[in-house]
């Protein structure tokens, strides 16, 4: 029998189970509460024995019986819910707000119903009362009452964990507006001030007001990458996320407004995660299970599935090895420095410490991760077997020259989704579909970080004097220069196509000669630094395409190059320097991402001679 993903510690599904589904109504207002729970002692645990004891309880799969034995169902009066006017204002069925917990709205025109919308108050840590506000997302009758909801509250941040529609289903209706245009029902409106996207969340700046009553400024923080019936398969964006929206201060003493399609299994999860993240740092020790228990208490199933009640501790024990390794610029050096004291017992320092538990939770890639990849009419695609594009995150070729597979997949920078291209160096038989991933995905600038070996199956991407005919394509050379000392050097080239006239696309080539090979790292980073500055002013002209990096298998030195590329830009946005978690964000799609401590050491040290060298301390966006 297949082991269940979350219990055996590999990907996280996320299975809702429609059969469970209640049916509003007298028949409903039923009480489900498990009496057979486990005593408090049995799953509070330390910081210290997080990672064991998860290990542990994944391997006597446990977790499953654990969340079994949660208080479930409508377990408190909903009488409100019920009422015939209410009924229409609930996204789903069986999903209603407890009548103790709900959040009241204004009456409005003497309407005793005017007050009811399906939002609960949940408590924080340390019996913060109201700290958050559980919704569901509104649905386009109720759009009126959601900002209502807003006013009332007195909220200055929202937090939406859902997309507004997943898998063809509409999950939640768009309840602010776009730029230049105001959304008003009854006695308020709303207008969007400003947008940031980034790789894994949106931030809107929103202005609500009143009429007669003046306006406030909200700031919604929309995480985009929580899949539909999933967990993030990425734990350290949403640990990202959930830092920059507890470190935002907000003018208004409302709670934190958190809403996703039901308001139950997301919103749970992230509610849980950082009433979590507190009694951690207060304590010393985490209790998930009461947590959970407690929640459920103040709206119904919170923490949906038990999927996400496992990601709830894997999440944790994430945020416990990189959570709190983000220093400020203005601090770095001093605080690097403070990682790299020896702890006498262990006889190693605190970020080698921190870098093995690391490397302890990442999940390695599975074979069953790669079945494209090791096809057979695939397999001499790959130089090493161990290093592969897994089926999830692969770049598919749509016009392949033999099959649609290259060993190749997406990385996100801070910034940006589709930041960068990780590859291996071209064999002679792939040469072809390299060029065409080139075009494909409109790239115009590649970074090749290896010096050319010989006795190596290298393919021969770039023109020498003659034109490079590769398929459809031809290659022209149009420019050559060396830089640094000849460190590296840069080559432009002019990509044409017989099957395409309208293609003519430059591309920028940077070849890397400052990384001697059979060396762990580069003896300073200082070329790396001039090579980002002149991507940057190359892609201002260019288009902002993905940025193709390789080297030979494709990890050893390009997975460094984009650690530190990622890692500068956060920088220079964020005034602060997150290694591990970019690390950690990175390697979900490419697990061999820095698997030596000496390759981790040189990143911190680069961004040291960085910020000595360029002294970066004003935001540059």
């Amino acid at each position: 029998m297949e082991e269940n993903p979350a219990e055996n510690g590999n990907t996280y599904f996320n299975h809702v189970d429609s059969s469970n589904k209640l049916e509003v109504g007298e028949q409903s207002r039923q009480v489900y509460v498990n009496v057979d729970e486990p005593s408090e002692s049995s799953t509070r645990v330390k910081l210290i024995n997080l990672l064991p004891y998860i290990k542990s309880r994944k391997k006597e799969k446990s977790f499953k019986t654990e969340y079994q034995s949660l208080p479930s169902g409508l377990c408190s009066a909903y009488d409100y819910c019920l009422n015939a006017v209410n009924k229409p204002k609930n996204r789903y069925k069986g999903i209603c707000a407890f009548d103790h917990s709900r959040v009241k709205l204004d009456i409005e025109n003497d309407d005793p119903n005017s007050d009811y919308i399906n939002a609960c108050y949940i408590t924080g840590y340390g019996n913060a009362e109201n700290k958050y506000i559980a919704s569901q997302g509104p649905i386009g009758v109720v759009i009126k009452e959601f900002l209502r909801l807003l006013w009332v509250s007195q909220t200055g941040k929202i937090v939406m964990l859902t997309n507004l529609v997943e898998m063809g289903t509409e999950k939640c209706f768009k309840y602010w507006p776009d730029h230049g245009e105001e959304m008003k029902f009854g006695q308020i409106s709303m207008t969007l001030v400003k947008e940031e996207n980034f790789s894994h969340f949106t931030i809107r700046t929103l202005k609500i007001s009143k009429d007669e009553c003046g306006s406030r400024t909200i700031k919604q923080y929309h995480f985009t990458s929580w899949p539909d019936k999933g967990v993030p398969t990425d734990i350290a964006s949403l640990l990202e996320f959930r830092s920059r929206v507890i470190k935002a201060v907000s003018p208004h003493p409302g709670p934190m407004v958190v809403h996703c399609s039901a308001g139950i299994g997301r919103t749970g999860t992230f509610i849980g995660l950082d009433y979590l993240i507190e009694e951690a740092r207060a304590e010393g020790s985490v209790d998930v299970y009461e947590c959970v228990k407690q929640m459920r208490y103040e709206r119904v199933n919170m923490v949906q599935t038990w999927e996400q009640y496992v990601f709830l501790h894997d999440a944790l024990a994430e945020w416990y090895i990189v959570g709190d390794i983000t220093f400020p610029v203005t601090s770095y050096q001093k605080d690097y420095q403070t990682l790299l004291k020896i702890n006498k017992t262990s006889g190693k320092s605190q970020l080698q410490e921190r870098f093995e538990m690391l490397n302890d939770v990442c999940l390695p890639q599975r074979e069953t991760d790669c079945s494209v990849a090791l096809s057979e009419e695939n397999k001499n695609k790959n130089r090493d077997l161990t290093i592969l594009a897994s089926d999830k995150v692969r770049i598919c070729l749509s016009k392949p020259h033999t099959t649609d597979y290259i060993n190749a997949l997406f990385l996100s920078s801070y910034k940006k989704k589709r930041a960068y291209i990780l590859t291996q160096t071209p064999l002679s038989n792939t040469v072809t579909d390299f060029w065409t991933m080139v075009v494909e995905q409109d790239v115009t600038t590649i970074v090749n970080m290896d010096i050319t070996e010989t006795g190596k199956d290298i393919g021969q991407y770039l023109p020498a004097i003659d034109d490079l005919k590769c398929g459809p394509y031809t290659i022209t050379k149009t420019d050559e220069t060396e830089y640094e000392n000849t460190v590296y050097s840069a080559v432009t080239c002019l990509i044409k196509s017989e099957t395409d006239d309208n293609l003519q696309r430059t591309v920028k080539i940077y070849q890397c000669n400052f990384w001697i090979q059979k060396k762990g790292t580069p003896t300073s980073a200082g070329p790396i630094f001039t090579i980002l500055e002149d991507i940057k002013t190359w892609s201002q002209d260019n288009e902002d395409g993905p940025i193709v990096v390789h080297c030979l298998n494709g990890v050893e030195k390009s997975g460094v190059f984009c650690v530190l590329a990622a890692t500068l830009e956060r920088l220079t946005i964020e005034q602060d320097v997150s290694i591990l978690q970019t690390l950690v964000q990175l390697r979900v799609s490419r697990p061999q991402i820095i698997t030596s401590f000496e390759q981790l050491k040189f990143c911190f040290d680069a961004v040291g001679e960085y910020l000595d060298e360029f002294a970066v301390y004003a935001n540059s966006c």
